[in-house]
């Protein structure tokens, strides 16, 4: 396979934010989507498009501050989605959206979005301090660049993220101290060029649905290639609590306090390369290890 230029990799997902607007009565836009293994729509791709499909609906000045998202069938790559925005409020600092996404008529994923005009007030944050240097990393090219497999190829060359696990990557080898935690760096492939603040929040929800799952296969002594893993997102929230620039280095700090009834739960914390807290995630998942498995237990599965 050829291997793309990096900035243009960056290109094709700041290309997906263009979303088509759609003539009718309600607030609905048409996306396309960036070619995965498997077929399926990548999460992250969906949460980020429907952030921009709602940031276009609210009054100028405000800014997103909150979203959930809750995934419900599978969509396919190689066909337009529609998103459907409808207003819930716009108060005097606060507006509320609820989304719909579809494809040829079937739901598949709803989301609400809450959004502020930016204001004073009392402020404090977490900080935190990394031991390692995202520089002296290696990045998912370094690992698998190499690897002669097409979706090894597909995650060294064609992600617009750059990650960089600090914990220790876990392609092929399951971590020895079967720790819940993990420290990810992660930042876009290329500089994004835009000051856009909505550009910047939307690849950082693109860039948060990466490896929430981690944590717990890092606890189960398990690695992405372990027969029978199944995973799949059910719901995924986040908070954004100040400025974010995915130009820059930000650390994903990863736990999961939980993994019960074939559920797995992930908090997360992004920090700026200077340690200060700018998002928080959570994430549930479907989180299996089965050797049949039928296509009806999850869309994504």
């Amino acid at each position: 396979m050829s291997i793309p230029e990096p900035a243009a990799v960056t290109r094709s997902l700041l290309d997906l934010f263009e979303l088509r607007n759609i003539d009718g009565p309600e607030q609905t836009f048409e996306g396309t989507s960036l070619p995965q293994p498997g077929g399926h729509v990548f999460g992250g791709q969906m949460m980020a498009q429907a952030l921009i499909a709602m940031a276009r609906t609210v009054p100028e000045g405000r800014r997103v501050h909150s979203t959930y998202a809750s995934f419900l069938e599978p969509a396919r790559a190689s066909e337009p989605l529609t998103f459907t925005v409808r207003t819930l409020r716009d108060g005097g600092s606060f507006s509320t959206r609820a989304l719909e996404v579809t494809q040829r008529g079937n739901l598949v994923l709803t989301m609400n979005g809450s959004f502020q005009e930016r204001q004073e007030g009392v402020h404090h944050v977490d900080e935190v301090a990394s031991d390692h240097s995202p520089d002296t990393l290696p990045s998912t090219r370094d690992e698998l660049g190499r690897v002669d497999h097409p979706l090894a190829q597909f995650m060294a060359y064609q992600r617009p993220v750059d990650i960089r696990n600090a914990t220790g990557s876990l392609y092929f080898t399951p971590d020895p101290e079967k720790r819940a935690e993990q420290a990810v760096w992660m930042r876009a492939l290329t500089p994004i060029d835009t000051r856009d603040p909505l550009t910047h929040e939307a690849v950082l929800t693109y860039a948060s649905d990466y490896t929430p799952f981690e944590p717990t296969i890092r606890r189960q002594g398990l690695t992405w290639l372990t027969p029978g893993l199944r995973v799949a997102t059910l719901n995924h929230s986040m908070w954004f609590h100040s400025d974010v620039n995915v130009d820059d280095w930000l650390l994903y700090v990863q736990r999961s306090p939980a993994a019960t009834g074939g559920r797995s739960l992930s908090v997360g914390q992004i920090y700026t390369r200077e340690g200060s807290l700018v998002a928080t995630v959570n994430q549930e998942g479907m989180f299996r290890i089965r050797t049949e498995v039928k296509d009806s237990d999850h869309p994504a599965v």
